[in-house]
């Protein structure tokens, strides 16, 4: 059980206010249950259940963001403006606005796996400020992510966990393959190996979900990517065999045989998922065995 029950029972008396409006509203009391709030706006008392800030915290740290969306969608529809404030004040936690998003520090979330405080997926080792360039892995021929990608791919993979896939991650960047998934198939028990892509939250809307040279060189039913981008806090789950067919091949330049992908046009400035690629948005079902079955060794 997470332990931030504690802290935002401190809270009683306060006076906060709603991240994306600065609202205000007091924290009339919080019990075992909930926490009773009431905005200065309206003046009702609304109760905030404490199953519901607990799930999110435990989401944050699990993940080291959280966005207010992911909050409403995932644990608290009707209080996540509550509860996105109330988690705003804890020890560790620091927010951004456009869009209103949570944070907790690696030395923060470190110390409370070493208390054995809640799930814990470590983040990516710091960059050196005089880091050399990087290099194309030979095994891999990818070039490396740098630390705002790879802080983002262990949040794809914290959320397949939460979702309840077994996820195996490997030791060496064989083949670019970023986690391993093991599943039940009809023929029993297969693997999934996955390549995860990302783009950050400081893209250009143009570029939130454009996803370039890719590299397929080996498109087959047991491959699958699954591509993210934070600027619309949007999964696409899409099969190898599929992507070749849906990405735009180039066929000659530097990038000759890679392939490109664009999952969002601009609307009024800002990006917008293209109803082409409704299918495979956050279609993790897809994560399945092949027809063949793909029986997974020692299974």
């Amino acid at each position: 059980m997470s332990g931030c029950w504690s802290e935002i029972e401190k809270l009683a008396g306060s006076t906060l206010c709603v991240l994306a409006y600065r609202n205000p509203f007091d924290v009339v009391e919080v019990t075992d249950a909930y926490a009773v709030v009431r905005p200065h706006v309206r003046k009702i008392s609304r109760q905030v259940p404490r199953r519901e800030v607990e799930a999110a915290y435990t989401d944050l740290l699990a993940s080291g963001q959280i966005s207010a969306r992911q909050i409403k969608e995932r644990h608290a529809d009707w209080h996540s403006a509550f509860v996105c404030a109330l988690l705003a004040e804890l020890p560790g936690i620091t927010y951004s606005l456009n869009p209103i998003t949570l944070y907790v520090g690696a030395a923060h979330r470190a110390q409370l796996a070493f208390e054995g405080d809640t799930a814990f997926i470590p983040p990516a080792p710091p960059i050196p400020a005089e880091a050399p360039p990087v290099v194309p892995s030979p095994s891999s021929g990818r070039t490396p992510q740098p630390a705002s990608g790879k802080r983002l791919a262990f949040a794809v993979v914290a959320e397949l966990l939460r979702r309840g896939f077994e996820v195996y991650l490997p030791a060496l960047d064989e083949g670019g393959i970023d986690c391993i998934l093991r599943l039940e198939g009809q023929a029993g028990p297969c693997w999934l190996e996955l390549r995860i892509e990302t783009r950050t939250a400081d893209a250009s809307p143009a570029k939130a979900a454009l996803f370039a040279g890719l590299e397929i060189p080996d498109p087959r039913p047991e491959l699958a990517f699954i591509f993210y981008a934070a600027l619309v806090d949007t999964y696409w789950v899409v099969p190898s065999l599929e992507l070749v067919e849906l990405a735009r091949q180039y066929k000659r330049g530097k990038n000759k045989g890679k392939y490109t992908i664009n999952f969002c046009h601009v609307q009024a400035g800002h990006p917008v998922p293209d109803p082409q690629y409704a299918a495979y948005q956050d279609a993790f079902h897809r994560l399945g065995c092949s027809r063949t079955g793909s029986p997974a060794k020692g299974g």
